[in-house]
């Protein structure tokens, strides 16, 4: 407001300054009595000082006054010097008798304006420029104007303007001139038709500095009591290019403020600069050009209405339509670029949108775009969508940056040396302060290595899409190492935990290269241990998972597929393969050279089930139907299974040569009001069945039957290690909660081992009695003994077996007595023996009078030993035998678990002592007819023992008393007799 006043006051001086002297004329002829009137009717007028050097006045051609060097200074206003003012009245108004300026020149003119300081503290109100307002200032300068110059020319030759504000320049123009024709009728109308040009123009705002140069504008203003307006012929720039055309104009009806303005050649960058320097960081400026960052615009039209002149600069009011061609859109609040831009621009409602838009994003090829971004302040409306054409490796660090997402991050970093090509929409909104990006990829030729896979992925075709949490795959087509997959769709939900729903596809997989992968799964360790190697080539035609990566046992499976040439190589420690629940699928296999298998296999939720599994060769065609979940377990098998169909499945197969053949099912609820049920009919022949530990049960021929609760079971052979028992019959019970194995018939080297199972959940309980008389001793003990002793002679065998406990620790918590009686026989083989005897031989007492047991055999007519079982130990209370030269009391340990021995012995060679005595002077009084023994200890690895002669005071009193109450005779403890080197290395 403050400005204009200024210019109004400076334009008004300008007119007195003439209307004055063409009113003193006729009355002054004296220059300098003209200079002095002047001077102080014009500082008058104006407040201020006003000189000139030289006046003239001139009546040829037509009459006129000339001021030369002309100063103005009014202070903190308007400063400035013009070389020469001609001012020519009006011929017609003269002869009339009035005076009225007809034409002002002004050479060089040049001017400094100063506007006022803005007060920063002083709260005024913004000002209202109504029709009414605008109509009124117009008519204060109309009605002198009209008075004194009614159809003025101003003409301002090569001037400088410069416009100042505290000292700081804010505009200069250079080369200025000015041609203005006004027609003015007071308090009806005016039209100022207006011309001007400038060389250069340069503006300051803000810390923004812009030069234009080649200003031309041409235009026209006109005003009555209904219209104001304003047209611009031309408004031309020629640096920066510009060109515009249009008008402004204000009527009493509303909107009050109207405004149309159409350019051409628009370059956007320098178009800001100059923008930014006129404006300032005021809006709607500021906010147009924090987004449009570079480019031109061929054509442009610019519309804004509003009630008052403030109101169209609201951005709400303003409409901008133009096409962007090479430009540049920046988002500065996500820090994304946007270059060679081409399309629509739209500027509605403080609405920013571009339409049709085709660009580059850091490197990537964009078109078909469009975006939405709100200028108003405290609105953060953003929507962008593209579709773009991107390097693979590009599209990864765009996605990356733009999404945000740490989790998606994490997963996106995990795949390197990326390659392959994309197309696909890009789609970001709707708020700058919450972006969520939509992204779907159509990809191509894809290369790639991720984190946790073996092999590297090739995708030739297939769709990726991202929107906020999930990512979702389809029709992926390509290959994972040598396997291959087709129409693969995922759905991977990135939220807290990384869930994975993979719907379908179709996949040929190498299985020797898969299974090494498969069986690094933590999950899958343990399972497949006894797996050494698979190998074939299954084709699924349909798969399903859905499950928490970091939960692979929740995963639910299913698949439907065939699997060529399957070969399985078991580890040499291995004995079984189980199926978890991690490892559950739904498939149908057909191999050309292996047999025929087909299984459906699903697992969901806590649920196995396999819905079939039948094996079809030339030998076998069987088939398995197994169901285990919370409620039961349901186990179905029909048809016959030879060992030559598993042989072609197995390398290395552990399942013997026999065979497998009946109509079997048994269920066994895990709920606590059902009993376990079984019925149908199973015989097998040659079966091999492995054990935990890499052991085999061996079983000849067997046959089992069942109907309800009870399975009675026949085998005519069955073997572990080197036991046999031949035959073994029993009965399997269901009972509440438990099973009952009672074994009714079985005989373990000649020896009857009759006994219950009891299986109460984990814990098993045993109770068995193995009863035997009359036994051949060269068959059965030499059967206990594994073929270690040879023996003659008759046995009497008798045990009471009990043991409770898990599986694993049974054989810990084994007790039991066990008693052992050897009649007339003789011992051929036993090393504890032979090392003994071989001790003893060396002593003096003896003298190699005992047998040598590698050439002759040791004949005995009495070997007991009692004793008890105590885990893996017996505990050995009396050992006596009753031999032809000698005679052996002891007692002891054997420890089975750590296979070692540690027995006390007490050797009586008696049946040489007459031959002793009589030989030995002094012998039979030291004697004194007692029965002479050498006390011999037996230590260490049962199969290697060490033993060696004691001495008297080592034998411990129990051994003592135990031979006083065998032998019922007087015992003398040799040790003075024996040799000083004891020969205990043997």
């Amino acid at each position: 407001m403050a400005s204009r006043k200024t210019i109004s006051y400076w334009l008004l001086g300008c007119v007195a300054v003439v209307t004055t002297l063409l009113l003193i004329l006729p009355q002054l002829i004296d220059s300098d009595t003209l200079k002095a009137k002047l001077q102080t009717t014009v500082e008058t007028q104006i407040g201020g000082q006003f000189n000139f050097q030289q006046v003239e006045l001139s009546f040829l051609p037509r009459p006129s006054i000339t001021l030369r060097q002309v100063k103005l200074d009014i202070p903190e206003q308007v400063q400035g010097t013009v070389g020469t003012i001609q001012l020519y009245p009006e011929l017609y108004a003269l002869l009339t008798g009035q005076v009225h300026l007809a034409k002002l020149i002004l050479d060089s003119p040049e001017v400094s304006l100063n506007l006022p300081a803005v007060d920063t503290n002083k709260e005024e109100p913004p000002s209202t420029l109504t029709f009414s307002t605008l109509q009124n200032n117009l008519t204060e300068v109309l009605v002198p104007l009209a008075k004194a110059a009614p159809n003025l020319a101003l003409v301002l030759n090569d001037g400088t303007l410069s416009i100042n504000q505290e000292q700081q320049t804010l505009g200069l123009a250079n080369n200025l001139n000015l041609t203005l024709k006004l027609a003015a009728a007071p308090h009806t109308s005016l039209q100022v038709n207006l011309q001007l040009s400038a060389s250069d123009v340069t503006l300051h705002r803000d810390g923004h500095q812009s030069i234009i140069e080649g200003l031309a504008l041409n235009g026209t203003l006109r005003a009555d009591e209904k219209r104001i307006s304003l047209s611009i012929d031309n408004l031309a720039l020629v640096r920066p290019a510009l060109q515009i055309k249009g008008e402004l104009k204000s009527v009493p009806a509303s909107p009050g403020f109207e405004v149309d303005l159409q350019a051409a050649g628009l370059d956007v960058d320098e178009i800001r600069k100059m923008a930014l320097a006129i404006a300032g960081d005021t809006s709607p400026v500021k906010e147009i050009f924090d987004y449009l960052r570079g480019g031109t615009v061929p054509q442009i039209s610019f519309h804004s209405q509003g009630e008052t002149a403030s109101e169209l600069g609201d951005l709400k009011n303003i409409l901008i339509k133009g096409h962007l061609q090479e430009g540049a859109v920046s988002i500065p609040e996500i820090k994304l670029d946007l270059t060679e831009v081409n399309g629509d621009v739209l500027i509605k409602g403080g609405i920013l949108e571009g339409s049709g838009m085709s660009t580059r994003l850091e490197g990537a090829s964009g078109s078909d775009g469009a975006l939405k971004i709100s200028l108003i302040e405290g609105n953060d409306l953003f929507q962008l969508e593209l579709i773009l054409d991107a390097d693979l490796g590009q599209a990864q660090k765009i996605l990356k940056r733009i999404v945000g997402d740490p989790a998606f991050g994490q997963e996106i970093d995990k795949i390197t040396k990326l390659s392959g090509n994309s197309t696909g929409k890009l789609v970001l909104g709707n708020s700058l302060n919450d972006i969520n990006a939509r992204v779907d990829i159509t990809v191509s030729n894809l290369s790639a290595n991720c984190q946790g896979l073996p092999f590297p992925v090739g995708i030739t075709t297939g769709q990726i899409l991202f929107a906020e949490d999930q990512v979702k795959l389809k029709d992926l087509n390509g290959t994972f190492g040598r396997s291959v997959f087709t129409g693969l769709a995922c759905n991977i939900d990135l939220q807290d935990v990384l869930h994975l729903d993979l719907s379908s596809g179709k996949f040929g997989l190498v299985l020797d290269e898969i299974y090494p992968w498969v069986a690094s799964f933590e999950g899958a360790k343990e399972s497949l241990k006894g797996i050494k190697q698979i190998t074939g080539h299954l084709d699924l035609a349909t798969l399903s998972l859905k499950g928490a990566d970091d939960a692979p046992e929740d995963w639910q499976v299913l698949a439907t597929g065939v699997i060529n040439d399957l070969s399985i190589e078991k580890s040499q420690s291995s004995t079984e393969t189980e199926l978890t629940k991690d490892d559950s699928f739904n498939k149908s296999v057909l191999t050309e050279k292996s047999p025929s298998v087909i299984f459906d296999v699903e697992y969901l939720s806590e649920q196995l089930q396999v819905k079939q599994l039948t094996v079809k060769d030339q030998y076998s065609d069987a088939n398995l139907v197994f169901t285990h979940n919370r409620d039961e377990f349901n186990l179905n098998f029909t048809g016959s299974l030879h060992h030559e169909t598993l042989k072609s499945l197995f390398i290395d197969q552990q399942f013997g040569t026999g065979q497998l053949e009946g109509d079997f099912n048994v269920k066994v609820p895990l709920v606590k009001q059902a009993l376990p049920v079984a019925k149908g009919r199973l015989e097998g022949k040659g079966l091999v069945i492995p054990l935990p530990s890499g052991e085999k049960i061996t079983i000849e021929k067997t046959e089992l039957t069942a109907d309800g609760t009870l399975i009675k079971a026949d085998a005519s052979t069955v073997s572990w290690n080197d036991f046999t028992w031949s035959p073994f019959n029993f009965t399997i019970d269901f009972a509440q909660d438990k099973i009952y194995v009672k074994v009714n018939e079985a005989k373990l080297c000649g020896i009857d081992s009759t006994g219950l199972l009891t299986v109460d959940g984990k814990k098993l309980s045993l109770d068995f009695t193995l009863e035997g008389k009359g036994l051949d001793v060269a068959s059965s003990y030499s059967c206990l003994t594994e073929g270690r002793v040879k023996m003659t002679g008759t046995l009497d065998f008798s045990s009471q077996i009990s043991a409770q406990g898990e599986a694993e620790n049974l054989i810990n918590n084994m007790q039991g007595p066990i008693e052992m009686n050897f009649k007339k026989g003789s011992i051929e083989q036993s090393k504890l023996l032979a090392r003994t005897l071989a001790v003893l031989n060396v002593t003096e007492i003896v003298k190699g009078k005992l047998p040598d047991l590698g050439t002759t055999g040791f004949a005995y007519s009495l070997i007991t030993m009692k004793g008890a079982f105590e885990g893996e130990k017996l505990l050995i209370e009396t050992l006596f035998m009753d031999g032809e030269t000698l005679d052996v009391l002891g007692e002891g340990e054997l420890d089975f678990g750590k296979e070692t021995v540690d027995v006390e012995l007490l050797a009586a060679p008696f049946k040489t002592a007459n031959t002793v005595v009589r030989n030995i002077p002094g012998v039979n009084y030291l004697l004194a007819g007692s029965l002479v023994t050498i006390p011999v200890s037996v230590k260490g690895d049962l199969a290697d023992p060490r033993v060696r002669v004691m001495s008297a005071s080592s034998v411990g009193s129990s051994l003592l008393g135990l031979g006083g109450r065998i032998i019922k005779s007087p015992l003398k403890l040799i040790e003075t007799l024996t040799p000083k080197k004891d020969d205990a290395k043997k």
